[in-house]
């Protein structure tokens, strides 16, 4: 089942920068997508307009079938749920009560009770190893921990669609691999996709299902990790030579799957 659907996507930004340009992608249910590429390739605005946050010039973006532009913000946070990189600006609250606004499209109009809403929390809570810090004010959090509590913001909204723009900018190497492990459960639960802007290829390489590399606003090349991690495709891109290992993928068919994962040197 195809949950995202983004077809010949083009979206410039004021000053005529073209964000991305002529973009289709779809993403069915169990998929873990990364998003690869330079800086300013276009992956977080590909995010965005994959959230229904930015509207196309040109083309458009659907959930199960239902464009995300024009839909109500309250259902369309029922629909796909975004990480950002950062928040611009730190609300005065406590990490729970922070989480608890995930919830809130699950609310009704008039504020009805949310009869699951604490259950969630707490597991969120629980998932990103913020349990026991659920009483500490937000403005009080690492950068890491700011960063796990957005994840489990975006945990609490229970959308089917998970879109996530540079998860592990501030996390030490032991939550990275958590956050990647969390991401691919929630990925591929029933009826569930993720999609994940990243500038790590061993993560990458290690959990996503499918790699779309960009480059100037445009997919160049879109597969799985054993197609696109290798040097014909990333090094024209990225415009710098790499070495490359042996990887065993974790959880393949056959357990002994292995494909280049890169290093910079």
């Amino acid at each position: 089942m195809v949950i995202l659907d983004a077809k010949d996507v083009t979206f410039t930004y004021e000053g005529d920068v073209r964000g991305v340009r002529g973009v289709s992608v779809q993403v069915s249910a169990g998929e873990l997508v990364c998003l690869l590429g330079p800086n300013g390739a276009g992956k977080t605005t590909l995010a965005r307009l994959l959230c229904g946050l930015l509207d196309p010039d040109s083309g458009g973006v659907a959930w199960r079938g239902q464009p995300l532009q024009g839909m109500p913000p309250r259902e369309r946070a029922r629909c796909v749920a975004l990480v950002p990189q950062s928040m611009d600006r730190i609300p005065p609250v406590g990490v729970r009560e922070f989480i608890m606004m995930g919830r809130y499209a699950h609310q009704g109009r008039f504020g009805s009770r949310d009869e699951v809403g604490g259950e969630r929390v707490q597991d969120c809570l629980r998932r990103t190893s913020l349990d026991g810090m659920e009483d500490r004010p937000l403005r009080a959090l690492s950068g890491g921990q700011l960063q796990r509590a957005l994840i489990a913001r975006a945990l609490a909204q229970d959308a089917p669609a998970l879109v996530v723009d540079e998860p592990t900018n501030s996390l030490d190497p032991a939550h990275q691999l958590q956050v990647f492990r969390m991401l691919v459960d929630v990925a591929r639960g029933d009826d569930r996709c993720g999609v994940i802007a990243t500038h790590d290829l061993n993560l990458a390489a290690q959990f996503a299902t499918r790699l779309l590399l960009m480059k100037d606003g445009a997919v160049v090349a879109d597969g799985a990790p054993p197609e696109v991690l290798v040097p014909d495709v990333l090094e024209p891109v990225y415009g710098a030579h790499f070495r490359y290992g042996s990887w065993e993928r974790p959880g393949s068919a056959d357990g002994d799957q292995r494909f280049v994962v890169p290093w910079c040197s």
